[in-house]
């Protein structure tokens, strides 16, 4: 006899089961008894229906940014390139820019030198070289510039601006609005064509202060004032230089952060190892030579053309 009326009771709807135990325990509020008065009383007796976020530590703001330790970066891949060819990624912070002045500055401009001949042509891999950056203005509108170039591994041409040529471009936020170091592992999209230095001086010029590089660059492409090289993209590691031990471990392209990829094109951009097809590095080397002698030309053609000198590898 008990089963049978605590299984009708179970048969109720859950919102008269509701209303007969709020008329056995009481309750605080007066009027009729409607969803909201409902859904009050069981937030008195159990507690929030949504239970609040949970708030973790946010390492990037663990240590302020210091000026002497500066920050490393280092180029893991380029992804999704349109061309066959041996690619270098150089990068320098800007503002000054000092690459980007005449005569060029480069004591703080760095190009990738050493590639995996064994990754996919149109989707090189980088053997891990972490550059030092040492900047001293620090602004949400601080960024590093990334210049991605293609150089003829054929090992005919007798001249840089024969051998080399510029491919896309992009640019890495470095710092949040209260000044400290955004640490991270980014996959980043390319813009077609050499570094826009109009668009470089909008993101230093008071009339955009208050926005950020990257809005800046949204607003550029929006307006079509730059366009973006394909889906081609590329992967760097960022670290503030006093965490540098929390970024040693060369990660899984799968697993960088993609919230600077076109949202309405994301798909396109993400890797996946199983769908790269094409050449392969060590295809591009020509006969009776090795990928040293390649990797060697390439790497001086590049430091000629971009004129950041090799001891900087």
């Amino acid at each position: 006899h008990k089963l049978s009326r605590q299984s009708a009771a179970d048969a109720l709807p859950l919102r008269e089961r509701i209303v007969r135990l709020m008329a056995q325990v009481g309750s605080p509020f007066s009027g009729p008894v409607s969803d909201d008065l409902l859904l009050k009383w069981v937030a008195v007796q159990f507690g929030a229906i949504e239970s609040p976020a949970v708030r973790l530590l946010d390492f990037n703001r663990v240590l302020a940014y210091s000026i002497d330790d500066g920050f490393r970066t280092c180029v893991d891949a380029l992804h999704q390139a349109k061309r066959d060819g041996a690619y270098a990624v150089s990068q320098c912070v800007y503002p000054p820019g000092g690459l980007y002045r005449t005569p060029p500055v480069t004591d703080d401009a760095y190009v990738t030198t050493s590639r995996d001949w064994s990754s996919h042509a149109r989707s090189p891999l980088f053997h891990q070289q972490f550059r030092n950056h040492t900047p001293h203005r620090v602004s949400p509108r601080t960024v590093l510039v990334f210049e991605a170039l293609l150089c003829d591994t054929s090992m005919k041409a007798d001249a840089p601006f024969k051998a080399v040529s510029k491919v896309g471009w992009t640019v890495l936020p470095l710092f949040d609005a209260d000044g400290y170091f955004v640490s991270g592992f980014t996959q980043l999209p390319l813009f077609s064509g050499p570094v826009n230095l109009q668009l470089l001086g909008d993101l230093e010029s008071s009339s955009t202060a208050s926005q950020t590089a990257w809005s800046v660059l949204e607003d550029w492409k929006d307006t079509g004032k730059v366009k973006l090289e394909g889906q081609t993209s590329i992967f760097v590691r960022h670290c503030d230089a006093q965490r540098q031990e929390q970024f040693t471990d060369k990660p899984r392209l799968e697993d960088a952060d993609t919230s600077l990829l076109p949202e309405s094109n994301l798909s396109k951009y993400l890797y996946s190892e199983k769908k790269l097809s094409g050449k392969m590095m060590q295809q591009l080397v020509p006969k009776n030579k090795s990928h040293i002698d390649v990797e060697n030309f390439v790497n001086g053609m590049v430091s000629k053309y971009t004129q950041i000198p090799l001891h900087s590898r």
